[in-house]
């Protein structure tokens, strides 16, 4: 269906439960696939399909198969610059009604400023000795971005960790 609409590229999210030929053993890693797999098997078994079909039915395809493991909340304070739910839900709800009509609310104080940095991402693959088991979203986002220019890494599938 993407080669029909003219879908040259791809950039899917999973786990490390879809493993990679230079993956090697990683206790950390192999304990969280191994518990994910035995607590939801049937949603481990999609996850692996999916990347299994990326990678047999993706030859036109310049895919990339980002595997995120755990998030850790200290690294999305760090990128939300530190608001909270409560905090956003209460903003949200004074600029709300501050307005009589069609509100507007600018989500730009949400943003980390440019000088803020997000965490330091690693890119790379199971028991190399740089990746661990936890990431973030906002490294996550911005990995994403900076592969849809740099095509560094396409036909590959890199765990990303903070």
């Amino acid at each position: 269906m993407m080669k029909h609409h003219g879908i040259k590229r791809l950039i899917a999210l999973t786990t490390p439960s879809v493993r990679d030929p230079s993956d090697h053993f990683h206790l950390p890693l192999v304990f969280l696939r191994t518990t994910f797999a035995a607590l939801a098997r049937n949603v481990v078994k999609d996850i692996v399909a999916v990347g299994d079909t990326v990678r047999t039915d993706g030859a036109d395809l310049e895919w990339t198969l980002i595997r995120l493991a755990l998030h850790t909340r200290e690294h999305i304070e760090t990128f939300t610059g530190g608001i909270t739910p409560g905090q956003l839900e209460e903003g949200l709800a004074t600029s709300l009604a501050g307005n009589t009509g069609m509100g507007s609310i600018s989500m730009r104080s949400l943003a980390p400023s440019s000088s803020e940095k997000h965490p330091a991402v690693i890119a790379g693959y199971m028991g190399d000795g740089r990746v661990s088991s936890f990431s973030s979203r906002g490294g996550a986002a911005a990995f994403i971005i900076d592969e849809l220019e740099k095509r560094e890494w396409i036909r590959k599938a890199p765990i990303l960790t903070t």
